[in-house]
Order: C-alpha cells, then structure tokens, then sequence
C-alpha cells in the first residue's frame, strides 16, 4: 500500500513538472531530474541546448531536464 501512494506521488509529481517544464530559451535556472541531466543551475540551459541542437518545443523536456523561467 505504501509503494502504491509512493508511485503515485512521483507520477503526479513527474506530470505536474512535464506541464511546467515550458520556458523561454535562455533560461539558466533549473534542476536535474535524470541521471546525466545537470544539478547545477547554470548548467541546465547548456544542457538543454546540447540535446537535438536546442529545446524541443522552445523547451526542456521533463526527463532531460526541468528549465524554470
């Protein structure tokens, strides 16, 4: 039972980011969710422009890495 409401928080929690994760190219704020996705702030917008060539959707995918404007 525990396992299933832990499941269901990260779910909720991964959804919640993926709708949030929109910003303007540029932004350098942001947190690592995956491995190799960077903890470091300043990291996340060279981050983001590294995958594909730059943002997918004019921005960072949750499971790359979550951008805040």
């Amino acid at each position: 039972m525990k396992a299933a409401i832990i499941c269901l928080l990260f779910i909720f929690a991964v959804v919640l980011t993926q709708t949030n994760a929109a910003c303007t190219p540029g932004t350098r704020e942001g947190v690592g969710w995956f491995p190799f996705c960077p903890l470091n702030p300043m990291e996340c917008h060279r981050h983001c422009l590294s995958l594909n060539n730059g943002y997918t959707s004019g921005a960072c995918n949750w499971a790359d890495c979550t951008c805040k404007c």
